[in-house]
């Protein structure tokens, strides 16, 4: 009610910049800023209030906390993004085959000009997949935060909409399963690039 810091939570990503910020001509570094997803979703049965963010320009980190608790969070898993890249997407927070997932898009690509989806155990942070949507050999190429979409409001996804930075939208038909090679998936759209 009044503000007060009552806990902080810094991800492993973050530490290896901790003396670089000791120094007195400290010049900004990015670490934690990606926009945090937040959502109730059922771990291992029981409806859990779940916080995922990560590092953004900071790396390809990515991390998970229980906040069911606001005055005892839990570290559930820290974790890096299958490409590597930096500015992966906002993380969209998910169920598919009753199994909670954390689903992100790719980072930023300046070599291979890939933009990918990723698909992680939200209780475990384990990759149970990716799909390329998209790849060009001369331009720069990313995913964009998944939009989900419940059609018959059962609380599980059905269809996931992508954009990537070639001008394309991407639908990604879920199937019902927590793994992405289940997944169908259709461009609905492509126009120029940004």
């Amino acid at each position: 009610d009044d503000g007060e810091e009552l806990w902080a939570f810094v991800p492993e990503l973050a530490l290896p910049e901790f003396a670089a910020m000791a120094d007195s001509f400290y010049c900004h570094r990015y670490t934690v800023d990606q926009t945090m997803s937040v959502r109730d979703m059922k771990l291992h049965g029981v409806w859990r209030t779940v916080l995922v963010g990560g590092a953004r320009e900071g790396g390809a980190g990515l991390f998970a906390l229980d906040v069911t608790d606001p005055l005892a969070p839990e570290v559930l898993w820290q974790a890096e993004t299958p490409d590597g890249k930096p500015f992966p997407s906002q993380v969209t927070l998910i169920e598919a085959g009753d199994v909670p997932l954390a689903v992100v898009g790719s980072g930023f690509d300046v070599v291979d000009g890939d933009a990918w989806l990723h698909a992680l155990d939200l209780t475990s942070g384990n990759v149970l997949g990716s799909i390329l949507l998209s790849h060009s050999n001369n331009a720069r190429n990313k995913a964009t935060r998944p939009a989900a979409l419940d059609l018959d409001i059962d609380g599980a996804t059905d269809i996931l909409y992508v954009g990537d930075m070639l001008g394309s939208i991407w639908r990604l038909d879920v199937n019902d399963s927590p793994y992405p090679h289940h997944w169908s998936v259709s461009e609905i759209f492509n126009g120029p690039a940004p």
